[in-house]
């Protein structure tokens, strides 16, 4: 931490929730040192905490005033200094920074905590990259980008996939395009993996065309027969019961489609609608 200037310090921890107190000194977002400059105190941000050799690493939650009331004070005529109203902030332990081998590496560790009046520092790029970077170089795959930094976020093989992964989102936020993402990376990366997809809707043939023959290095399977179901029997409710849409993005769609299907004709000749 050195040639850092701490902007914090501790003064309580309740349960997994660490409070700071901001200094004077800091303002804004951002904290310059030698390394650069480094946000901070911006929502989810990552900041360090000294912890004897290792560096606890803690993300940011909230950002508050001690006394509210006292901020307005400052805005009408001042007959007397008064100091400035106390800054605290909230954050979370997600891991911690320690040094192996003369390399920093990272572990995720959200049980630890820090003691008592330990100072909080910017954290340095080559920290920021232990954070988002995997040990095993050669196993790494690119989860994506880091929004503030612009870092690449990697991860081990092994360490994803030895666990139960969820990749979760509404309709339309990119879960079938990082899913994908992540498989044809594998793909690339490592020599005949074996991999078993469940596409419901058909969504993944094309992203995996380019890395093998259909029907050699990729098997293609479709299970049953195509059945035909007349919507126009099932009625609004019976529709809903069998497509079971989203209620804030897919209901309304569905029941706009459903309202204006009049409005809609099919050209058997051309095969389209109008």
């Amino acid at each position: 931490m050195r040639g850092r200037e701490p902007f914090g310090y501790v003064i309580g921890i309740d349960a997994s929730k660490v409070t700071l107190n901001l200094k004077d000194t800091h303002r804004g977002h951002f904290a310059a040192h030698r390394d650069g400059i480094s946000a901070v105190t911006e929502i989810n941000h990552l900041f360090g905490v000294e912890d004897g050799p290792r560096i606890l690493i803690l993300k940011v939650i909230s950002l508050n005033f001690v006394e509210p009331k006292e901020v307005h004070k400052a805005v009408g005529p001042k007959t007397r200094i008064e100091p400035e109203p106390l800054r605290q902030l909230n954050a979370v332990v997600v891991g911690y920074i320690e040094k192996h081998e003369g390399k920093l590496k990272f572990t995720a560790d959200s049980l630890v905590s820090p003691a008592l009046g330990a100072e909080a520092f910017p954290l340095s790029e080559e920290e920021i990259r232990a954070i988002f970077s995997s040990q095993k170089k050669t196993l790494e795959i690119i989860l994506g980008y880091h929004p503030k930094t612009g870092m690449e976020v990697k991860v081990d093989l092994n360490t994803l996939l030895s666990k139960h992964v969820a990749v979760l989102g509404s309709t339309g936020h990119g879960k079938t395009c990082f899913t994908a993402s992540i498989i044809q990376q594998i793909l690339k990366k490592f020599n005949r993996p074996r991999i078993v997809i469940f596409d419901i809707n058909g969504e993944f043939l094309k992203a995996l065309e380019v890395y093998g023959e259909i029907g050699k290095e990729i098997k293609y399977t479709e299970l049953g027969n195509n059945f035909k179901i007349p919507y126009y029997a099932l009625g609004r409710y019976g529709l809903q019961r069998l497509l079971l849409p989203s209620e804030k993005t897919q209901r309304p769609a569905l029941n706009f489609a459903l309202d204006h299907l009049s409005y809609v004709k099919w050209f058997s000749e051309d095969k389209g609608l109008d």
